[in-house]
């Protein structure tokens, strides 16, 4: 790459998000895909491998001395000395997609001396294209948000890794005394239930995480939101 400026590098990530989720469509539609568990127990297809090879090839072919963290093959080039680092999940949200719903995306994320500056969310069966850079969040090339929540209709997302019922319960309190007006478990990529906060259609995400997480999880995301301008402040945390 001949002009390593965020712009260039954005315009890599797109590329490299909405070719993955070409991957992605066409395995799904045409039913090819296979289903693996991998060593923690987490299932993994061929389409999450194929999609990881080819942004892994898109990135490459313009800056071969990034380093890269993929979900499905781990670190590439872990000797270089680059301070730049692709952080990918090829699917995320993979039990989703699985089932054929449509809230399974690509998720990756650029950061530079481990601080994230660039983000791009892609759901392939909805077209949205989710990108962040410091200061801006966009979908779609219309900036974020662009939904305006009210006190009157607020939208809580709630993505538990296990039913935790004293949760549960705790919010249905908040629906059933009118602090909520709608609550959802949209399930899928938390990514994705990310970009829905910054997109301004839901005023919250709420995920009681089972682990910690890695750098391909929420660099993307948590960008997005904290652009997003007031409700992407109020609802992303630090330990998201």
């Amino acid at each position: 790459m001949k002009n390593e400026t965020i712009k260039d590098f954005l315009l890599l990530g797109e590329k490299a998000a909405k070719e993955a989720g070409q991957i992605i469509l066409k395995f799904q539609n045409k039913l090819e895909f296979t289903v693996s568990s991998k060593q923690d127990g987490t299932e993994v297809t061929n389409a999450d491998m194929e999609a990881e090879k080819k942004i892994i090839e898109i990135i490459k072919s313009e800056c071969p001395n990034h380093k890269i963290y993929g979900e499905e093959f781990g670190l590439q080039d872990k000797d270089s000395k680059s301070d730049y680092l692709w952080a990918i999940d090829p699917i995320d949200g993979t039990s989703a997609y699985i089932n054929q719903e449509l809230t399974a995306c690509v998720n990756l994320c650029l950061l530079k001396n481990n601080k994230a500056i660039l983000g791009v969310i892609y759901n392939p069966f909805t077209n949205e294209l989710f990108t962040a850079k410091e200061g801006e969040s966009k979908l779609n090339g219309n900036k974020l948000p662009y939904i305006k929540q009210t006190a009157e209709k607020r939208t809580l997302n709630y993505h538990p890794s296990k039913k935790n019922i004293k949760d549960i319960k705790i919010l249905l309190t908040l629906w059933k005394d009118g602090h909520v007006k709608k609550l959802i478990d949209q399930g899928g990529s938390p990514a994705y239930n990310l970009a829905m906060v910054a997109k301004g259609a839901h005023s919250h995400f709420i995920m009681d995480c089972y682990r910690d997480p890695n750098p391909e999880d929420y660099s993307a995301p948590v960008l997005l939101v904290r652009n997003a301008g007031e409700i992407g402040r109020a609802s992303c945390r630090e330990r998201v």
